[in-house]
Protein backbone atom coordinates (compact mmCIF):
# COMPACT_ATOMS: atom_id res chain seq x y z
CA UNK A 1 0.00 0.00 0.00
CA UNK A 2 1.77 3.53 -1.05
CA UNK A 3 1.90 6.28 1.92
CA UNK A 4 -0.67 8.80 1.98
CA UNK A 5 0.83 12.36 2.98
CA UNK A 6 -2.91 14.16 3.55
CA UNK A 7 -2.71 18.01 4.10
CA UNK A 8 -5.34 19.25 7.03
CA UNK A 9 -5.59 22.49 8.46
CA UNK A 10 -4.04 23.04 11.98
CA UNK A 11 -5.33 25.98 12.82
CA UNK A 12 -7.81 24.13 14.98
CA UNK A 13 -4.43 23.46 17.12
CA UNK A 14 -4.97 27.10 17.89
CA UNK A 15 -8.18 27.71 18.48
CA UNK A 16 -10.83 27.37 22.27
CA UNK A 17 -12.28 23.67 21.61
CA UNK A 18 -15.61 23.68 20.15
CA UNK A 19 -17.49 21.22 17.86
CA UNK A 20 -15.66 21.95 15.27
CA UNK A 21 -12.13 22.16 16.69
CA UNK A 22 -12.46 19.19 18.64
CA UNK A 23 -13.04 17.25 15.72
CA UNK A 24 -10.35 18.30 13.95
CA UNK A 25 -7.65 17.98 16.39
CA UNK A 26 -8.87 14.81 17.84
CA UNK A 27 -9.04 12.78 14.24
CA UNK A 28 -5.22 14.55 13.85
CA UNK A 29 -4.41 13.11 17.03
CA UNK A 30 -5.31 9.51 16.22
CA UNK A 31 -4.43 9.52 12.43
CA UNK A 32 -0.84 8.15 13.10
CA UNK A 33 -1.92 5.03 14.83
CA UNK A 34 -4.95 4.08 12.28
CA UNK A 35 -2.47 4.32 9.35
CA UNK A 36 1.69 3.98 10.44
CA UNK A 37 2.28 5.46 6.84
CA UNK A 38 0.21 8.36 6.77
CA UNK A 39 1.95 11.83 6.61
CA UNK A 40 0.23 14.76 7.93
CA UNK A 41 0.50 18.62 6.68
CA UNK A 42 -0.56 20.55 8.85
CA UNK A 43 -1.25 23.93 7.05
CA UNK A 44 -1.68 26.85 9.65
CA UNK A 45 -1.15 30.45 8.87
CA UNK A 46 0.06 32.24 12.68
CA UNK A 47 1.08 31.26 16.08
CA UNK A 48 2.21 28.64 17.58
CA UNK A 49 2.73 25.21 16.79
CA UNK A 50 2.63 21.88 19.12
CA UNK A 51 5.16 18.46 18.49
CA UNK A 52 2.76 16.15 16.76
CA UNK A 53 3.23 12.19 15.37
CA UNK A 54 4.58 11.70 11.76
CA UNK A 55 2.99 15.32 10.99
CA UNK A 56 4.73 18.38 9.51
CA UNK A 57 3.56 22.10 10.00
CA UNK A 58 3.62 24.13 7.03
CA UNK A 59 3.17 28.04 7.69
CA UNK A 60 0.77 28.80 4.71
CA UNK A 61 0.18 32.71 3.69
CA UNK A 62 -2.58 34.47 2.21
CA UNK A 63 -5.76 36.98 3.19
CA UNK A 64 -7.57 35.58 6.09
CA UNK A 65 -11.01 35.07 3.94
CA UNK A 66 -9.15 33.74 0.67
CA UNK A 67 -6.26 31.46 3.00
CA UNK A 68 -8.19 28.68 1.48
CA UNK A 69 -9.03 29.36 -2.06
CA UNK A 70 -5.23 31.20 -2.90
CA UNK A 71 -3.05 29.80 -0.04
CA UNK A 72 -3.92 26.20 0.50
CA UNK A 73 -3.85 25.29 -3.64
CA UNK A 74 -0.16 26.62 -3.38
CA UNK A 75 0.67 24.72 -0.18
CA UNK A 76 -0.57 21.46 -1.81
CA UNK A 77 1.00 21.38 -5.38
CA UNK A 78 4.50 22.90 -3.21
CA UNK A 79 4.57 20.08 -0.80
CA UNK A 80 3.48 17.53 -3.12
CA UNK A 81 0.50 16.65 -0.73
CA UNK A 82 -1.77 13.50 -2.08
CA UNK A 83 -5.07 14.99 -0.81
CA UNK A 84 -6.55 17.87 1.11
CA UNK A 85 -8.99 17.09 4.05
CA UNK A 86 -11.50 19.63 4.65
CA UNK A 87 -12.21 18.62 8.47
CA UNK A 88 -14.30 21.99 8.60
CA UNK A 89 -16.89 21.92 5.43
CA UNK A 90 -14.47 24.94 3.39
CA UNK A 91 -12.74 23.99 0.39
CA UNK A 92 -10.74 25.58 -2.48
CA UNK A 93 -13.07 26.39 -5.36
CA UNK A 94 -10.01 24.66 -7.55
CA UNK A 95 -8.02 22.38 -6.08
CA UNK A 96 -4.42 20.62 -7.94
CA UNK A 97 -5.57 17.36 -5.03
CA UNK A 98 -8.24 15.44 -4.60
CA UNK A 99 -10.73 16.64 -1.59
CA UNK A 100 -12.49 14.96 1.12
CA UNK A 101 -14.72 17.09 3.10
CA UNK A 102 -16.26 16.70 6.29
CA UNK A 103 -20.11 17.92 6.87
CA UNK A 104 -20.61 18.66 10.48
CA UNK A 105 -24.15 19.58 9.99
CA UNK A 106 -26.78 21.14 7.67
CA UNK A 107 -28.35 23.90 10.43
CA UNK A 108 -28.36 26.85 8.29
CA UNK A 109 -30.27 24.74 6.04
CA UNK A 110 -32.55 23.52 8.60
CA UNK A 111 -33.28 26.47 10.36
CA UNK A 112 -31.80 29.97 8.15
CA UNK A 113 -33.55 32.15 11.04
CA UNK A 114 -30.87 30.92 13.76
CA UNK A 115 -28.22 32.65 12.47
CA UNK A 116 -27.18 36.26 11.95
CA UNK A 117 -27.31 37.07 8.22
CA UNK A 118 -23.77 37.71 7.41
CA UNK A 119 -22.83 34.18 9.13
CA UNK A 120 -25.92 32.36 7.40
CA UNK A 121 -24.49 33.13 3.76
CA UNK A 122 -20.79 32.97 4.70
CA UNK A 123 -21.78 29.29 6.00
CA UNK A 124 -24.15 28.53 3.29
CA UNK A 125 -21.67 29.34 0.24
CA UNK A 126 -19.00 27.04 1.73
CA UNK A 127 -21.00 24.53 2.47
CA UNK A 128 -22.62 24.40 -0.41
CA UNK A 129 -19.08 24.14 -2.01
CA UNK A 130 -17.88 21.63 -0.22
CA UNK A 131 -20.89 19.54 -1.09
CA UNK A 132 -20.30 19.97 -4.62
CA UNK A 133 -16.15 20.31 -5.25
CA UNK A 134 -15.47 17.70 -2.92
CA UNK A 135 -14.27 14.22 -4.26
CA UNK A 136 -15.92 12.49 -1.40
CA UNK A 137 -17.83 13.71 1.35
CA UNK A 138 -17.67 12.20 5.25
CA UNK A 139 -20.82 12.81 7.27
CA UNK A 140 -20.59 12.62 11.03
CA UNK A 141 -24.61 11.18 10.57
CA UNK A 142 -26.89 9.40 8.99
CA UNK A 143 -29.03 12.47 9.60
CA UNK A 144 -26.41 14.61 8.03
CA UNK A 145 -26.03 12.21 5.25
CA UNK A 146 -30.23 12.34 4.81
CA UNK A 147 -29.69 16.08 5.29
CA UNK A 148 -26.99 16.26 2.27
CA UNK A 149 -28.93 13.95 -0.08
CA UNK A 150 -32.21 15.99 0.42
CA UNK A 151 -31.29 19.22 0.46
CA UNK A 152 -27.98 19.51 -1.92
CA UNK A 153 -29.15 16.44 -3.83
CA UNK A 154 -25.74 15.01 -3.35
CA UNK A 155 -25.30 11.25 -4.77
CA UNK A 156 -25.49 8.74 -1.65
CA UNK A 157 -22.31 7.06 -2.55
CA UNK A 158 -20.23 10.04 -2.18
CA UNK A 159 -20.69 10.19 1.32
CA UNK A 160 -19.40 7.93 4.25
CA UNK A 161 -20.97 8.05 7.28
CA UNK A 162 -17.92 8.67 10.21
CA UNK A 163 -19.54 9.22 13.70
CA UNK A 164 -17.62 11.07 15.90
CA UNK A 165 -15.94 9.56 19.03
CA UNK A 166 -15.40 10.55 23.00
CA UNK A 167 -12.05 11.58 24.50
CA UNK A 168 -11.39 8.77 27.46
CA UNK A 169 -10.75 11.87 29.92
CA UNK A 170 -14.71 11.44 30.22
CA UNK A 171 -15.24 8.93 32.71
CA UNK A 172 -17.28 7.90 35.74
CA UNK A 173 -14.62 7.86 38.25
CA UNK A 174 -13.74 11.20 38.76
CA UNK A 175 -12.56 12.09 42.11
CA UNK A 176 -14.57 13.62 44.73
CA UNK A 177 -11.38 15.98 44.96
CA UNK A 178 -11.43 17.09 41.79
CA UNK A 179 -15.16 17.31 41.71
CA UNK A 180 -14.98 19.48 44.52
CA UNK A 181 -12.69 21.65 42.91
CA UNK A 182 -14.90 22.40 40.19
CA UNK A 183 -17.83 22.80 41.88
CA UNK A 184 -16.11 25.71 44.14
CA UNK A 185 -14.45 27.00 40.91
CA UNK A 186 -17.82 27.82 39.38
CA UNK A 187 -19.48 28.52 42.59
CA UNK A 188 -21.88 25.30 42.47
CA UNK A 189 -23.57 24.64 46.00
CA UNK A 190 -26.16 22.39 45.14
CA UNK A 191 -27.29 19.25 42.28
CA UNK A 192 -27.44 20.94 39.30
CA UNK A 193 -28.69 20.05 35.91
CA UNK A 194 -26.47 20.74 33.11
CA UNK A 195 -26.29 21.65 29.62
CA UNK A 196 -23.17 21.88 27.67
CA UNK A 197 -22.56 23.99 24.65
CA UNK A 198 -22.61 26.88 22.87
CA UNK A 199 -25.60 28.98 23.25
CA UNK A 200 -26.94 28.97 19.68
CA UNK A 201 -31.01 29.19 19.29
CA UNK A 202 -31.13 26.00 17.72
CA UNK A 203 -30.32 24.28 21.50
CA UNK A 204 -33.65 25.49 22.67
CA UNK A 205 -32.16 26.67 25.72
CA UNK A 206 -34.98 29.04 26.63
CA UNK A 207 -37.30 25.83 26.99
CA UNK A 208 -35.28 24.05 28.88
CA UNK A 209 -35.40 26.64 31.24
CA UNK A 210 -38.75 26.35 31.59
CA UNK A 211 -38.43 22.65 32.23
CA UNK A 212 -36.13 23.76 34.98
CA UNK A 213 -38.74 25.98 36.24
CA UNK A 214 -41.24 23.55 36.29
CA UNK A 215 -38.99 21.09 38.31
CA UNK A 216 -38.88 23.96 40.84
CA UNK A 217 -42.11 24.28 40.99
CA UNK A 218 -42.20 20.88 41.96
CA UNK A 219 -40.24 21.13 45.10
CA UNK A 220 -37.24 19.50 43.25
CA UNK A 221 -34.43 21.43 44.51
CA UNK A 222 -31.97 21.54 41.80
CA UNK A 223 -30.17 23.99 39.95
CA UNK A 224 -29.77 24.60 36.12
CA UNK A 225 -26.05 25.10 34.69
CA UNK A 226 -25.14 25.85 31.38
CA UNK A 227 -21.47 25.54 29.89
CA UNK A 228 -21.18 27.78 27.42
CA UNK A 229 -20.52 30.61 25.19
CA UNK A 230 -23.13 33.14 23.74
CA UNK A 231 -20.85 33.57 20.89
CA UNK A 232 -23.33 35.56 18.66
CA UNK A 233 -25.08 37.18 21.60
CA UNK A 234 -28.50 36.52 20.56
CA UNK A 235 -29.31 33.58 22.71
CA UNK A 236 -32.77 34.18 24.10
CA UNK A 237 -31.97 31.67 27.54
CA UNK A 238 -31.18 34.50 29.63
CA UNK A 239 -34.42 36.61 28.91
CA UNK A 240 -36.51 33.10 29.57
CA UNK A 241 -34.30 33.05 32.82
CA UNK A 242 -35.19 36.68 34.51
CA UNK A 243 -39.09 35.84 32.85
CA UNK A 244 -39.09 32.86 34.89
CA UNK A 245 -37.53 34.54 37.96
CA UNK A 246 -35.15 31.56 38.62
CA UNK A 247 -31.78 33.69 38.61
CA UNK A 248 -30.52 32.41 41.68
CA UNK A 249 -30.46 28.72 40.26
CA UNK A 250 -28.94 29.28 37.15
CA UNK A 251 -26.19 29.43 36.56
CA UNK A 252 -23.95 30.95 33.30
CA UNK A 253 -20.56 29.56 33.16
CA UNK A 254 -19.66 30.80 29.86
CA UNK A 255 -16.40 28.92 28.44
CA UNK A 256 -15.29 26.12 30.74
CA UNK A 257 -11.42 25.34 30.39
CA UNK A 258 -10.66 21.52 28.76
CA UNK A 259 -9.46 20.62 32.43
CA UNK A 260 -12.55 21.07 34.64
CA UNK A 261 -14.80 20.06 31.90
CA UNK A 262 -14.55 15.91 33.26
CA UNK A 263 -15.60 17.10 36.65
CA UNK A 264 -18.19 19.36 35.67
CA UNK A 265 -20.14 16.43 33.71
CA UNK A 266 -19.27 13.80 36.22
CA UNK A 267 -20.81 15.70 39.25
CA UNK A 268 -24.46 16.26 37.60
CA UNK A 269 -27.53 14.73 38.34
CA UNK A 270 -28.33 14.96 34.61
CA UNK A 271 -27.21 15.99 31.71
CA UNK A 272 -30.19 17.83 29.23
CA UNK A 273 -29.61 18.84 25.77
CA UNK A 274 -33.12 19.78 24.21
CA UNK A 275 -32.07 20.63 20.86
CA UNK A 276 -34.02 21.12 17.87
CA UNK A 277 -31.66 19.95 15.21
CA UNK A 278 -27.89 18.70 15.29
CA UNK A 279 -25.26 17.15 13.07
CA UNK A 280 -24.33 14.54 15.99
CA UNK A 281 -24.36 15.74 19.57
CA UNK A 282 -20.83 15.50 20.97
CA UNK A 283 -22.01 16.50 24.70
CA UNK A 284 -24.35 14.21 25.69
CA UNK A 285 -21.87 11.18 24.61
CA UNK A 286 -19.08 12.80 26.50
CA UNK A 287 -22.09 12.79 29.36
CA UNK A 288 -22.72 9.25 28.95
CA UNK A 289 -19.19 8.59 29.52
CA UNK A 290 -18.88 10.22 32.53
CA UNK A 291 -21.70 7.98 33.62
CA UNK A 292 -24.40 11.05 33.74
CA UNK A 293 -28.19 10.01 32.89
CA UNK A 294 -28.94 12.15 29.70
CA UNK A 295 -32.32 13.55 28.43
CA UNK A 296 -32.13 14.59 24.55
CA UNK A 297 -34.55 15.73 22.20
CA UNK A 298 -35.70 13.16 19.80
CA UNK A 299 -34.97 15.13 16.67
CA UNK A 300 -32.47 14.67 13.56
CA UNK A 301 -28.91 12.70 15.05
CA UNK A 302 -29.51 12.52 18.85
CA UNK A 303 -31.26 9.20 19.28
CA UNK A 304 -28.72 7.60 16.77
CA UNK A 305 -26.12 8.81 19.96
CA UNK A 306 -27.82 8.25 22.88
CA UNK A 307 -30.01 4.83 21.12
CA UNK A 308 -31.89 3.56 23.94
CA UNK A 309 -29.46 4.52 26.95
CA UNK A 310 -30.84 7.99 27.35
CA UNK A 311 -34.72 9.52 27.38
CA UNK A 312 -35.82 11.33 24.51
CA UNK A 313 -37.98 13.36 24.06
CA UNK A 314 -40.09 16.08 21.64
CA UNK A 315 -37.77 19.00 21.75
CA UNK A 316 -41.16 21.38 21.12
CA UNK A 317 -42.82 20.00 24.37
CA UNK A 318 -41.97 22.25 27.98
CA UNK A 319 -44.08 19.10 29.22
CA UNK A 320 -42.16 16.05 27.89
CA UNK A 321 -38.53 17.62 28.76
CA UNK A 322 -39.86 18.73 32.36
CA UNK A 323 -41.03 14.93 32.43
CA UNK A 324 -38.29 13.57 31.05
CA UNK A 325 -36.27 15.18 33.36
CA UNK A 326 -37.84 14.53 36.94
CA UNK A 327 -37.59 10.87 35.96
CA UNK A 328 -33.99 11.01 35.30
CA UNK A 329 -33.61 12.82 38.93
CA UNK A 330 -35.97 11.34 40.69
CA UNK A 331 -36.57 7.58 39.77
CA UNK A 332 -33.45 5.48 41.26
CA UNK A 333 -34.45 2.61 39.13
CA UNK A 334 -33.94 4.70 35.92
CA UNK A 335 -31.04 6.49 36.80
CA UNK A 336 -28.45 3.05 37.49
CA UNK A 337 -29.94 1.81 34.25
CA UNK A 338 -29.17 4.93 32.15
CA UNK A 339 -25.82 4.70 33.89
CA UNK A 340 -24.62 1.74 33.46
CA UNK A 341 -25.84 1.99 29.40
CA UNK A 342 -25.05 5.17 29.05
CA UNK A 343 -21.40 4.20 29.92
CA UNK A 344 -21.62 1.13 27.84
CA UNK A 345 -23.30 3.10 24.77
CA UNK A 346 -19.99 5.45 24.57
CA UNK A 347 -18.00 2.84 25.09
CA UNK A 348 -18.57 2.43 21.14
CA UNK A 349 -17.70 5.74 20.22
CA UNK A 350 -13.76 6.03 20.03
CA UNK A 351 -11.39 8.39 17.84
CA UNK A 352 -9.07 5.32 16.62
CA UNK A 353 -12.38 3.90 15.16
CA UNK A 354 -12.98 7.31 13.23
CA UNK A 355 -9.36 7.49 12.24
CA UNK A 356 -9.41 4.22 10.84
CA UNK A 357 -12.91 4.52 8.89
CA UNK A 358 -11.84 7.81 7.48
CA UNK A 359 -8.08 6.29 6.60
CA UNK A 360 -10.17 4.46 4.63
CA UNK A 361 -11.68 6.61 3.30
CA UNK A 362 -8.17 8.57 1.95
CA UNK A 363 -7.53 5.31 0.58
CA UNK A 364 -9.38 5.44 -2.59
CA UNK A 365 -6.76 8.44 -3.50
CA UNK A 366 -3.24 5.78 -2.67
Amino acid sequence: MKALRVAIDGRHFARRSTGMSGYAVNLIRALPHARPDLEMLLLYDHGATVPLERSRWVKVGGPQYLWKQLGVPRALAANHADLFHATSGGVPLFSPRPVVATILDLLVEVGPRWFPTRVRFQVSATTRLAAARADALIAISESTKKDLVDRYRVRPEKITVIPCGVEDRFRPDIGEEERARVRQAYGLERPYVLYVGSLFRWRNLARLVQAHANLLSRGIEIDLVLAGRDIWGNSDAPAQVAESGTANQVHFLGYVANEDLPALYAGAEVFAYPSLHEGFGIPPLEAMASGVPVVVSNAASLPEVVGDAGITVDPNSVEELTEGLTKAICDSTVRARMKAGGIERASRFDWSSVAALTASVYDRYS
